[in-house]
């Protein structure tokens, strides 16, 4: 019951924080998707873009799932450098244990892991416009 709460609230935490901050930075940037750049209207233009998102024919199918198992996959990279992280951060001292020894190893592989997720969100951003328009 723990575990299931624990990845709800952190499911929630990437999806709705993380992943939405780095949305709205790619938004600013003029990324493929909802666009606009101007820093008041985003969220009119994410509604629009999410409504005809919807209402596309193309997102049905092959395609819609495409998508979101790539969102899903996005979610969980970030999870895992997440999980290294803390790991590194949140771990007995001693010396002798694994997260100790190779802290520094760990925190360069979830860097590495993190910044494959935002990659990967640009590109995903940029098949569902793809798709969409």
């Amino acid at each position: 019951m723990i575990a299931l709460t624990i990845g709800n609230v952190w499911y929630s935490v990437n999806r709705y924080c993380i992943h939405q901050i780095l949305d709205y930075v790619a938004y600013l940037l003029k990324s493929p998707g909802p666009v606009g750049g101007n820093r008041w209207e985003y969220l009119n233009d994410i509604g629009k873009y999410t409504a005809k998102s919807l209402k596309t024919i193309n997102r049905s199918g092959i395609a819609g799932e495409h998508i979101a198992l790539r969102r899903a996959s996005v979610l969980l990279l970030y999870t895992i450098a997440e999980v290294g992280f803390l790991f590194i951060l949140w771990h007995d001292q001693n010396g002798g244990n694994f997260f100790d020894q190779y802290s520094g190893k760990i925190l360069i592989a979830s860097t590495i892991i993190f910044c494959a997720g935002i990659w990967q969100n640009v590109i995903t951003r940029h098949i569902d416009y793809a798709v969409t328009d």
